[in-house]
């Protein structure tokens, strides 16, 4: 570790932020009531205090998680299976949808391609060279 303070100053605030994007607020307060710099008190309590309320909120996204997947396990315990099978078909019925939907527009895009090579060979035809068209003459055989 290096000598000079405010190395060690700077380096324990990343490893307290590493903490704490991490979750582990406990750690990362922890860390930073480790420094001991009067000059960096006032933002030292200042962060503490912004990790202890995200510490609150992280509780509580995990308690109103544990909530909402108690009551969709009880949800899932009460429900009958017929009342899913609606489901099911209205979701193949939208994946249906989209299928010719796609089928649609697939054939639209190939027209346009088609469309799209016929304009190309009109431009672009009657620019053979003489001895390509006298070749293309003697391959045709004579009526």
């Amino acid at each position: 570790m290096s000598g000079d303070p405010k190395l060690r100053v700077r380096a324990m605030y990343g490893e307290a932020e590493c903490y704490a994007g991490l979750y582990q607020f406990e750690e990362a307060i922890k860390t930073l009531r480790a420094i001991k710099d009067e000059s960096e008190q006032a933002d030292i309590s200042r962060r503490i205090a912004d990790l202890e309320q995200q510490k609150r909120e992280a509780a509580q996204a995990r308690s109103g998680l544990q909530t909402i997947e108690a009551k969709r396990a009880t949800k899932s315990q009460n429900t009958n299976a017929p009342a899913t099978e609606p489901a099911a078909q209205n979701k193949n019925a939208a994946s249906r949808k989209t299928r010719n939907k796609g089928e649609v527009n697939s054939t639209n895009r190939n027209a346009s391609v088609g469309q799209n090579k016929n304009e190309t060979a009109r431009k672009f035809g009657n620019r053979k060279t003489a001895n390509a068209n006298e070749k293309k003459n003697q391959r045709k055989p004579s009526s």
